[in-house]
């Protein structure tokens, strides 16, 4: 139930405006709402309903004991984070860099576990065991072909592609094959 890395996340925000190459700042704004995106993948995928913070608390700030959010609410905020890191980050290939691509997996990996999760669960599983959501929340298929048409541009950018012999990592006779 750790927070500390949402705290950090939080206070690039607050102080990225102190950059004055605005190039430079969207891009870091873009790599930070990939990382906070991420951030509330893990939390949804742990505890449901989380509480969204978007600015930094103190320790004695009453903020911290409000309610949790709903799922819905948490998840289009993820999906808000996501789309401006796809829309920020540079499309080139790095090995050592976040880049659009890897926004658009993550989306495409955070949009089917909630688009699967809704579909077998009928919403989400509350602490008293009602499987409850929003009247206007999105419904499953919403997140499952946001998931999909994520994954069909990374496919279909043409940068990345499977091993060539895919099959083989899976049944070779030995482990370093």
């Amino acid at each position: 139930w750790s927070w500390t890395v949402l705290r950090k996340l939080n206070t690039f925000f607050e102080n990225a405006e102190n950059c004055k190459d605005e190039k430079v700042r969207n891009q870091y704004i873009a790599l930070t709402r990939f990382f906070r995106a991420y951030f509330y993948f893990e939390k949804v995928k742990t505890f449901g309903d989380v509480p969204w913070y978007d600015k930094t608390l103190g320790s004695e700030d009453p903020e911290l004991n409000r309610p949790r959010d709903s799922r819905d609410y948490v998840m289009q905020k993820m999906i808000e984070d996501i789309d401006y890191a796809i829309e920020n980050l540079p499309a080139s290939v790095s090995t050592f860099r976040v880049n659009k691509y890897a926004a658009l997996a993550l989306k495409a990996e955070f949009c089917l576990y909630e688009g699967t999760f809704r579909k077998y669960h009928e919403g989400h599983v509350t602490l008293t065991g009602d499987l409850a959501l929003p009247e206007d929340a999105q419904p499953y298929t919403y997140y499952l072909d946001l998931a999909a048409k994520a994954a069909k541009e990374v496919m279909d950018c043409g940068l990345y592609s499977l091993a060539p012999d895919y099959r083989n990592l899976f049944a070779a006779d030995e482990a370093d094959a």
